[in-house]
């Protein structure tokens, strides 16, 4: 009898929520949350890129839209404690992806007095290297309007983006509770879909 493995979706992500853990993130969901959302309630939490822009499935009269995002559901429930590490995972639906609407995604915030790019840099490198080994190393690349690509090299002639981080919208910071604009905040989104894609 053949070997029965884990799919290579799971795999990769369970990869990479151990890899967010052990570097201090707490994971909030627990696989309960709606997919199912009234259109209102979805809103962008940082300047995403158009590439990783999930377009809404609109159901019934408009009303209602499986959800593009993640976070949204789940700011107001994060311990308010700084250094503030947390993530959400799950599916998202894109309107634009015939195919296969369904991504599996990793969303999460990073809030911290004193918080810096280097400090920022220094924290996915070491995300990265609990993904693809020691030899990985990371930079954070400008991919549009307040937002950043974690490129990561994997080797000489490897190089892939492990997700988007941006500075969070005025929404995200409210529903955080944190009020003092002094204090960075930055949101992150990783697409675990093309990820396993890219590694297969």
């Amino acid at each position: 009898m053949s070997t029965i493995t884990r799919h290579p979706l799971y795999h990769k992500a369970d990869i990479i929520r151990r890899a967010l853990a052990l570097n201090g993130f707490t994971f909030y969901d627990n696989d309960e949350s709606k997919e199912l959302l009234e259109t209102a309630s979805l809103f962008e939490l940082f300047h995403e890129p158009e590439d990783i822009k999930a377009v809404q499935i609109l159901t019934g009269d408009g009303s209602y839209s499986l959800r593009t995002r993640l976070l949204p559901m789940h700011l107001t429930s994060f311990d308010r404690t700084l250094p503030l590490k947390a993530a959400v995972s799950g599916r998202i639906y894109d309107g634009r992806d015939e195919r296969n609407p369904q991504h599996l995604r990793i969303e999460g915030v990073i809030a911290d007095e004193g918080l810096t790019l280097t400090d920022l840099c220094v924290l996915w490198g070491k995300i990265a290297t609990g993904i693809y080994g020691i030899g990985a190393s990371v930079s954070l690349d400008p991919a549009g309007r307040d937002c950043m690509a974690v490129n990561v090299k994997i080797s000489a002639d490897e190089a892939r983006c492990l997700g988007y981080i941006g500075q969070a919208a005025w929404i995200a910071r409210a529903l955080l509770g944190l009020r003092d604009k002094s204090i960075p905040v930055w949101v992150f989104t990783i697409d675990a879909d093309t990820i396993a894609a890219a590694d297969l």
